[in-house]
């Protein structure tokens, strides 16, 4: 849900916030993430239009909850582990969206499908794995009950993501925040489409 003023005397309106709520088998994310930007509503007849302007900037998260299972955090805590979540998943969404071998995606299975094996190959059948995968000399880091191929990490992954994949906190968040990931990942296109005169056509 993105929150916004009410709009002036002349239709202008400022974004102020997105609420989300990302759900898991184990738990769910729910947070409010401080956004900025503006836009326009009007109304013509039995009509109205409503358009964003881009860019909508992320500012930070000023209020969350976190279920992982039996246990719960608030206040602090959890905005402590959403920010720092939001941080890495920032940095991941970047990183993919700096490839130039990425096809669109249409739902955050179709995401899913085309990403988990690259970013986390060790969890996925060795049918699926990338062409870049090798196992031949490799070295290997256990963590999360899981060995991760270290050589992998190093030749694919930028050096600020190589410690998230290793230490098995990039499946942690694959697992539990798969569609924050997607909304990070399709943040600049989700406005862009909001960037366009929206119809809301009245009820006769």
């Amino acid at each position: 849900r993105i929150n916004a003023t009410v709009p002036d005397a002349g239709g202008r309106f400022y974004l102020t916030s997105a609420d989300f709520l990302c759900s898991t088998l184990q738990g769910w994310n729910e947070f409010t993430l401080d956004i900025s930007g503006s836009g326009t509503f009007r109304s013509r007849g039995a009509d109205a239009f409503l358009r964003i302007d881009l860019p909508v900037e992320i500012a930070d998260i000023s209020a969350g909850k976190i279920r992982r299972a039996e246990t719960r955090l608030t206040g602090e805590e959890a905005l402590t582990a959403l920010r720092n979540r939001q941080e890495r998943l920032t940095a991941l969404t970047q990183w993919m969206r700096g490839r130039e071998d990425v096809p669109p995606f249409r739902s955050v299975t179709d995401f899913d499908l085309w990403w988990k094996p690259r970013v986390l190959p060790e969890m996925v059948s060795a049918d699926s794995r990338p062409p870049s995968w090798t196992e031949e000399g490799a070295a290997w880091q256990r963590a999360e009950d899981i060995s991760w191929n270290t050589s992998y990490t190093q030749a694919i992954f930028p050096e600020d993501l190589r410690k998230i994949r290793d230490s098995g906190t990039l499946l942690r968040d694959w697992e539990e925040a798969l569609d924050w990931i997607y909304l990070m990942y399709e943040w600049e296109d989700l406005f862009y489409v909001l960037s366009n005169d929206i119809i809301f056509e009245g009820v006769r």
